[in-house]
């Protein structure tokens, strides 16, 4: 009847703009991580951790990537419990803000701290390690972004396109520090196997972050409800 056919509309209304949410919270996260680790540099008097080219890099071919597969995610199943609540006029809201800082200062902090470990002995590596370090963080983040409260080991298979778009950019940022012609352009060189480890394992601090700040959401929701 006209009331299912409400509802339906109402549901898929409200799942455009939570997969439009996403897509702001990803790409204004790593936005903002590749600014302040430019900020920080230039604060710190030190070069530039990434190049201009490296950073269109990022924002073309991964943020592209990803972004899209967030089109694919499942709608939630509670999307018609929800209270009604007016949205903000902005699309970047308080909330958004709040959640956003922290990935983009981690993000930045890491990216400076892998920098500076390596600049001095070689500049080209030292970026191609910032490179690398802030494109795994866009990885993992995707992840973090697919639900405000949800852990991301909940369902993690429930989007396999996002799966298979993180496949394609992680071999295309192996492509970008091994293959000659994109190191040419990039201005990047070989990581070793250690390299590749330590730069996954400092980027996962944004995914541990975001899981901390979910179990605090979740505590929450169910405080208030009792």
């Amino acid at each position: 009847g006209l009331g299912d056919v409400y509802k339906r509309q109402v549901e898929e209304g409200r799942n455009i703009y939570k997969t439009i949410k996403r897509a702001i919270l990803y790409l204004t996260s790593t936005s903002f991580g590749e600014l302040f680790t430019i900020v920080g540099a230039l604060l710190l008097a030190w070069p530039l951790p990434v190049t201009a080219v490296q950073i269109l890099w990022l924002n073309l071919v991964t943020d592209g990537f990803l972004t899209v597969a967030f089109a694919a995610e499942p709608k939630e199943g509670n999307l018609l419990r929800e209270p009604f609540r007016k949205p903000s006029r902005y699309m970047i809201d308080f909330a958004t803000l709040v959640r956003m800082l922290p990935m983009a200062l981690i993000m930045a902090v890491a990216a400076l701290w892998l920098f500076d470990s390596y600049k001095d002995g070689d500049l080209l590596k030292a970026q191609s390690m910032a490179l690398t370090v802030l494109a795994i963080f866009q990885w993992y983040n995707a992840f973090n972004c697919r639900s405000e409260t949800r852990s991301v080991f909940q369902r993690p298979f429930s989007n396999l396109w996002l799966w298979a778009a993180i496949g394609a950019v992680a071999v295309l940022q192996w492509l970008a520090v091994t293959w000659g012609p994109l190191q040419k352009i990039l201005g990047t060189v070989d990581l070793s196997l250690n390299e590749w480890l330590i730069t996954l394992a400092v980027a996962s601090s944004i995914l541990i972050w975001e899981e901390l700040v979910k179990v605090v959401r979740r505590l929450i929701k169910y405080w208030q409800r009792d």
